[in-house]
Parts: C-alpha cells; sequence; structure tokens
C-alpha cells in the first residue's frame, strides 16, 4: 500500500475537462463537414445522357463512367421511350465537359439492358478514362452516401436548358451533389408488370435527372445507381439499386469492372453537436458544472488513496522462492493468470482444424476461398468460389460476408443474402457451398 495526493490527478482531470469543454462549444459555432474523396475528380466520372425523339422532344438522365475504354451505367428508362423495352444499339448523347475534345458531347450506343433491375450499359468510342471503383460491399444501415447527377428541376431553376448541342451552356453539364444516409434495405416493385427486387432507400435527395447517376460512400466508391423517388407532402423517399443487382448485370453483361478489395473505413454516419436536441445540450452543460464543483470541493482536502498491485505469476513464484531463503513477505495481493479462450474454424468433412485465430484485434478480417492466390484462408473444394466470402472480427465479435459467391452461403442452413454482414457465434455451421465449417472456442 503506497499514499499519493488527489491534487496532482484532480489538476490534470480539470485541464482536460477545459480542453474538451472548449471543443464541445466550439461544435456549436462552427460545425464542420468533410468528404472523404476528391470531389472534382469524381466529377469526371459522372456525364449526362440525352435521348433525342425523331418525334420531337429530348429526355435527360445521369449516368456513371465505369471503365477506361466508355461504358457507363445508367437506368434503362433513361434510354427508353413511352415505356418501350429498350433493344441494343439505340444511339443516345453522352454530355461532359470536354468528353471528346473541345466538344462537350459525344455519341454513344445503348450495348445491354435489364428492364427488370432497371439497368443499362451504354458505350462510347473513347479511352483513357476516369471511372468509378465499385464497392467491396453493400452499405450498412446509418451509413454515408452521395448522389450524384443532373436533376431537371435544377435546370428549370437557374435556366440551364440546351437549345444546341454545340452552344451547351457550362450549367447544364455541372453535378449536382446531395448527401444523406441509408435508411434502410427494402423490397418492391415498381411496376405490376416487373418483378420484386431489392432496393436501398436512403435520404440523398434526388428528382427527375437523377435517375441513372450513382450513389457513393464516403469512399467516393459506388454503392448504388439512383432510380427513383416517392413525394407524399414535404416528405421524400429516394431509392436506388443495389449492390447485388449492379454487379450480376455487369457479370451478365460481360464488362470487367473495379471493385475494391476493402471494406470503405469511412462508411459510418457522424452527428454534429447541432443536431442534437436542446434538452440534451442542457443536460450535458448542467452535468459538467456538478463534476467542476465536485473537483473543487475534492482538492480543498488531499485523499489517501490505496492501490492494490498486480504482478504476473512468474514474478511472484520468483520473489516466493527467495522468501523461502530468508526474503521477508511483501504482503503483496497476486493475480494469477487466466487461459485466454481461442477461436478455431473446424471443418467437419476433414475431422480437422482448418485455421486457428491466435490473435484478434478490432477490424481483423480474413478471405476465405478456394483461389490461394486470392484468400487468406483456403478450401480445396469445386463447391466454393475462388473468393467466396469475407470473416470480420470487430468487437469481441465476428461476422461474415458473402462476396457473390456462385453456390452461395449458408448460416445454420438459412441462406445469407449477398454483400450483407451476418453474426456468427460460436458453434455456428456454415456452409460455403457444399462445404461445412464450424466456428468453435476452446482454452489455449
Amino acid at each position: 500500500m503506497r499514499q499519493i495526493s488527489a491534487l496532482a490527478h484532480t489538476s490534470f482531470l480539470i485541464r482536460a475537462l477545459m480542453i474538451l469543454t472548449a471543443h464541445f462549444f466550439m461544435g456549436f459555432s462552427s460545425p464542420t463537414y468533410s468528404v472523404s474523396f476528391d470531389v472534382e475528380e469524381t466529377d469526371k466520372k459522372v456525364v449526362r445522357i440525352l435521348l433525342i425523339d425523331p418525334n420531337g422532344g429530348a429526355g435527360s438522365g445521369s449516368g456513371v463512367i465505369l471503365t477506361q475504354d466508355g461504358y457507363i451505367l445508367t437506368n434503362h428508362h433513361v434510354v427508353q421511350f413511352n415505356n418501350e423495352h429498350v433493344q441494343p444499339g439505340r444511339k443516345v448523347h453522352v454530355l461532359q465537359k470536354g468528353i471528346d475534345g473541345h466538344r462537350d458531347f459525344i455519341e454513344g450506343v445503348v450495348k445491354a439492358v435489364d428492364i427488370h433491375s432497371d439497368l443499362a450499359l451504354i458505350k462510347i468510342d473513347k479511352r483513357g478514362l476516369s471511372h468509378i471503383s465499385i464497392s467491396f460491399s453493400a452499405p450498412l444501415k446509418a451509413s454515408t452516401v452521395y448522389a450524384f447527377g443532373f436533376p431537371g428541376v435544377a435546370d428549370q431553376i437557374i435556366g440551364s436548358m440546351i437549345d444546341d448541342l454545340n452552344d451547351i451552356q457550362p450549367n447544364f453539364i455541372e453535378t449536382t451533389l446531395t448527401q444523406g444516409v441509408i435508411s434502410r434495405q427494402v423490397s418492391s416493385r415498381m411496376s405490376d408488370n416487373l418483378q420484386e427486387r431489392s432496393w436501398y432507400q436512403h435520404s440523398a435527395a434526388i428528382h427527375s435527372g437523377n435517375s441513372g447517376g450513382p450513389l457513393l460512400n464516403n469512399c467516393g466508391e459506388l454503392v448504388g445507381i439512383n432510380t427513383f423517388g416517392h413525394k407524399d407532402g414535404v416528405a421524400a423517399l429516394y431509392f436506388s439499386s443495389t449492390l447485388t443487382y449492379i454487379t450480376k448485370f455487369l457479370n451478365d453483361s460481360g464488362v470487367s469492372f473495379t471493385q475494391s478489395t476493402e471494406p470503405c473505413s469511412h462508411a459510418f454516419i457522424t452527428q454534429s453537436l447541432n443536431s442534437l436536441p436542446a434538452w440534451l445540450i442542457a443536460l450535458i452543460i448542467v452535468l459538467i458544472v456538478l463534476f467542476l464543483i465536485t473537483i473543487f470541493f475534492a482538492i480543498k482536502q488531499p485523499k489517501t488513496i490505496i492501490e492494490k498491485v498486480f504482478e504476473p505469476y512468474t514474478e511472484w513464484n520468483r520473489r516466493k522462492n527467495k522468501e523461502n531463503n530468508g526474503y521477508s513477505n511483501g504482503g503483496v495481493i497476486i493475480e494469477k493468470p487466466t487461459d485466454q479462450p481461442v477461436w478455431k474454424l473446424f471443418s467437419p468433412i476433414e475431422n480437422s482444424i482448418l485455421h486457428t485465430f491466435n490473435t484478434l484485434s478490432n477490424d481483423s478480417s480474413w478471405l476465405i476461398g478456394r483461389d490461394s492466390s486470392l484468400v487468406d484462408i483456403r478450401i480445396n473444394d469445386s463447391t466454393v468460389s475462388k473468393a467466396h466470402l469475407n470473416l470480420f472480427y470487430c468487437n469481441d465479435c465476428f461476422f461474415i460476408e458473402d462476396i457473390n459467391s456462385t453456390n452461395g452461403t449458408r448460416i445454420n442452413g438459412t441462406k445469407i443474402e449477398k454483400f450483407c454482414l451476418v453474426r456468427v457465434d460460436e458453434n455456428t455451421r456454415i456452409h460455403l457451398g457444399n462445404y461445412e465449417l464450424i466456428l468453435k472456442r476452446d482454452a489455449e
């Protein structure tokens, strides 16, 4: 036991509290907002799509450049006249500042369409284009998202309509950027003749003309294609295609695309102090004042603090041996080391441990699949995809995510949706195709 004065610790706490309080109130007077990707560079990857009707009139939508050689992703209804089923070969105009040298437009051709997922692929004859990267994983609920596009309502307000392709006003090809969060993932159909499918509901405002434009995560990666909105009075809901439908459409169309190799580390919403309710702000201020008063009275009379000192078992054993040779007992409280649990992946098929997780830390991840050149944990089974799923460890829990595998992933017999994080616990049975794994834990 040793005696120390509380004065030094109290002084430190007061200084720390003063700094935190200053930052707290600065948050109300000068809130800051930041985007973690290059907006100017991202603008170069977003295009306006103009569809001119031979019978008169024109329609406008948005699109995003997928490849350096000119493949552009948009909505099916952006390249559609009067609810028709569009056939490949239709001509459209693609607009962007300087996209064709001194011209701000270039002709594009529809290469592939999918009416049920409302997606279309356009090709322009250009090389070396800045292009978007597709997100490694689906966005989580409450994660921040950004919508880029060309809403028609903005054209009407600022008067940036187009009369001549050779005289395009700068405002007509300047993107509009809005910010929001993922509200939820829902399943519905846009019309009676379409199949039910999944959508991301989000709060980044979009309007007519945003259709086909990209929905990006906080790393500037594509997570959805904005498709439609619904407004009821002052309330508005916005929807985009999900990552699963986008990657399936591109794979079916035979287009190679760039995809991130790891989840976006910035994909979580942050809330400024300005958004806190007034009663909570008042409560925080009262608690700060009470804490300062308590500290003031505490430092008037120094206190004696009794500290318990713990030592490793090996040091205790060495000291005990010395005591047996004439050394006095120091009265130390001893805490013996305890066994730490070890997590393992067990293969019932091979009746062996496939992998042991010796060291675990937050945000650890392992890629599991059949191709040893791509994955961290290899499974030699033909029903397992080359890169089948991701295994994550965060806050003492394991999560898995199917990354568009061929034969799917099942948890205790139930198939999970692709690109969705699912928690797995001890003795959970995980099927990758026909190959079974069990997550086990035992003492080291």
